[in-house]
């Protein structure tokens, strides 16, 4: 065989091709793992709120949205109180009680405080609207020094003023002297 017949036979006439199969089946494969992170993340992604600038012009539409949002569900009332109330003395007003008819509710409230096992009020409060708060109550009655279990009741109205449900929890009432 001559040197030019064994030169030609070693480059051959045909070109090496290396096999780009594995590099294809790697791209796809590393482009599926791409949309299917961005999706998951168009999905499962944290919603955060647009920056709003609040404006003399948009403050009431703002408000109605935030209602509507964040409002307990009907036929729901989120109670915000101390569950205890100490008062120096019967005539006193309390030192740590506090009841708040939250934001989040959708009526105007009041309450009253009756004893245990007792229907005669011990105290009735005002109307309390939405988003307003009651602290330094004073009871209507005179009761002894000593440690009570009472019940706050929770009275929602409508726009009538018209009782529409009630909400009772139990209340701990410290009388000092």
């Amino acid at each position: 065989m001559s040197k030019d017949k064994a030169s030609q036979k070693i480059s051959g006439s045909k070109q090496y091709k290396p096999n780009r199969r594995p590099v294809i089946l790697v791209s796809i494969a590393a482009m599926v793992l791409v949309i299917g992170g961005i999706l998951a993340w168009f999905v499962f992604g944290e919603d955060e709120e647009p920056n709003i600038v609040v404006t003399p012009d948009n403050v009431e539409d703002l408000l109605a949205d935030r209602e509507e949002q964040e409002a307990t569900p009907m036929g729901s009332f989120e109670v915000m109180m101390t569950t205890t109330w100490t008062f120096p003395n019967s005539k006193s007003a309390s030192t740590d009680a506090y009841i708040a008819n939250s934001i989040n509710n959708r009526n105007t409230v009041y309450f009253t405080i009756t004893l245990e096992g007792n229907e005669e009020p011990l105290y009735t409060s005002p109307y309390i609207p939405v988003g307003s708060r009651m602290e330094n109550v004073t009871l209507n009655s005179d009761l002894e020094a000593g440690t009570y279990d009472t019940v706050l009741t929770y009275h929602l109205v409508d726009g009538e003023y018209q009782d529409i449900s009630e909400v009772s929890v139990a209340l701990e009432i410290i009388i000092e002297k």
